[in-house]
Order: structure tokens, then C-alpha cells, then sequence
């Protein structure tokens, strides 16, 4: 027709968030970003045009760089809220606390007492402090058993005292390896019933010389009354040294005082 057509240039990049025009002074395409056709109503996304790939929804970074809180964004508000960590490690045992570089740490509990003579430990179950003295029984019955508040170590002390077994003829010793162990005096006096029924605190070989009885260690004159004389008393064709009460006791026949259990006495 001869008609001249003034057409304008198609600069749509197919981009829904940028406003695309010709530059009358160049007639390039401009492609201007417009960030508002972005919006996507989460207050918690920057929302941006970016002219190539179209809308971008990027989170906002509420990391305050403190590894001992747990960041995040309210998206009620679009505000970062930085919540602290709880650091519990189920382990009622240890203390739990943050550390600005390590994060999370767990601390045993110091259950010392400052007492050498306990065990110290903490109670798995409850989380208490125990602290249970040293056992220092060492099984021998003669010996103080203790701990040194200084040093922590078992102590055991003998105590001659706890071996006494009422005998003034031995010397009672506690060993402390062994237990208690009893040294014999030689010739140690004990009561004697001599044959006139007298009696006499003599060593036990010369209370036998001069036909007396031994009543035994530990005894004095003092503490002890003499039987009567001791005779041979014969039961039937038996014989045995007695004291008269002691023959009539068994229907024997008392031979007289000093009488001994001679061959043939129950004969006569």
C-alpha cells in the first residue's frame, strides 16, 4: 500500500517481575527490576527481582554469630528472635552450661570434700554428692583401725588392751599382722592347795613337789578356797586322788589325807 508501519519493538523478556521498555534514544531493550512485584506476604523473606531468573525469596538471617542461641525469625512479626540453647545432656551428674566458642558443655560435678579419708563420688541415679569414708578394717580384732586426716592412709594401731584373756601368767601382746598372741611367764605363782589344806601362791612344778593341787593360772590365795586334803579314794578296786567330800560324793572310801593311788591301796 505504500503505508509506512511504526511497530514498537517487543522488548517482553518474559520476566513477570521486571518493566520492560525501548530506550528511544538507543532502541535497546531495558529491563528495569522491580522488587515490589515480588511480594510474597512471609515477613520473613527478602523478596527481590533479580532481571534474569525472575522473583527471589530469601530468608532473612537472623544468625547473631552466638553459637549459644538458637536464631530464628517470627513470622507473625518478620523479627529474629535469638532464644538461648538448653544445654542438658540427661547426665544429672554434670553441670551443663554454653561456651560462647565450644557451644554445649558438660561439666562433671566436683563432689570433693576435701577430706582424704572419703570416696567421692556422685550419685548417677540423683545427681548427690556421695562421700563414703575409707574402710580401713584390716580383720584384726586387736588393732585401732583409722585413716590419717593428713595423708589419707589407713592406720592400725595396736591395742594390747583388747587381747586380755584374764590370765595374769601370760603377757598379752597384740601384733598387728597377726592379732593377738600370748607370752607365758616362766614360773608364775598360782594358788597351791597344799595336803593340810593349807594355801599357798607357789609356781606350779613346786605346789606338785610338795603334794599340793594347782588351781590353775590366773588364781591367788586370795581368791581361792582350798577343797579340804586330798587322799586316794578307792571305788571298788579303782582308785583316784580326792578330797573326802569328793569320795563320799561317788560312795568311795577315802584312805586318809596324803594317801596316794599307791598299787594295792584299795586292797588293804
Amino acid at each position: 500500500t505504500g503505508t509506512c508501519m511504526n511497530i514498537p519493538k517487543d522488548c517482553d523478556d518474559g520476566i513477570a517481575c521486571t518493566g520492560d521498555s525501548c530506550n528511544p534514544q538507543t532502541g535497546e531493550c531495558v529491563h528495569r527490576p522491580v522488587d515490589q512485584l515480588c511480594d510474597d506476604d512471609e515477613l520473613c523473606t527478602i523478596d527481590s527481582c533479580d532481571p534474569i531468573k525472575g522473583c527471589v525469596f530469601e530468608p532473612v538471617n537472623c544468625d547473631d554469630q552466638n553459637v549459644c542461641t538458637e536464631d530464628t525469625c517470627n513470622a507473625e512479626t518478620g523479627e529474629c528472635m535469638h532464644k538461648p540453647v538448653v544445654c542438658d545432656d540427661d547426665n544429672p551428674c554434670t553441670i551443663d552450661r554454653c561456651n560462647p566458642v565450644e557451644g554445649c558443655i558438660s561439666i562433671p560435678k566436683d563432689c570433693d570434700d576435701g577430706n582424704l579419708c572419703t570416696d567421692d563420688a556422685c550419685n548417677p541415679d540423683t545427681g548427690a554428692c556421695m562421700n563414703i569414708p575409707i574402710d580401713c578394717d584390716d580383720g584384726i580384732a586387736c588393732t585401732g583401725d583409722s585413716c590419717d586426716l593428713q595423708t589419707g592412709e589407713c592406720v592400725h594401731r595396736p591395742v594390747d588392751q583388747l587381747c586380755d584373756d584374764g590370765d595374769p601368767c601370760t603377757i598379752d601382746k597384740c601384733n598387728p599382722a597377726d592379732g593377738c598372741f600370748y607370752q607365758q611367764i616362766p614360773d608364775c605363782p598360782q594358788a597351791c592347795c597344799l595336803p593340810d589344806e593349807i594355801c599357798a601362791d607357789l609356781p606350779d612344778y613346786v605346789c606338785i613337789e610338795k603334794g599340793g593341787q594347782a588351781m590353775g593360772p590366773g588364781t591367788d590365795c586370795s581368791n581361792t578356797k582350798c577343797p579340804g586334803p586330798i587322799g586316794a579314794c578307792c571305788l571298788g578296786e579303782e582308785c583316784d586322788e580326792l578330797t573326802p567330800e569328793q569320795c563320799a560324793e561317788l560312795q568311795g572310801a577315802f584312805m586318809g589325807p596324803g594317801s596316794k593311788c599307791a598299787p594295792g591301796v584299795c586292797l588293804q
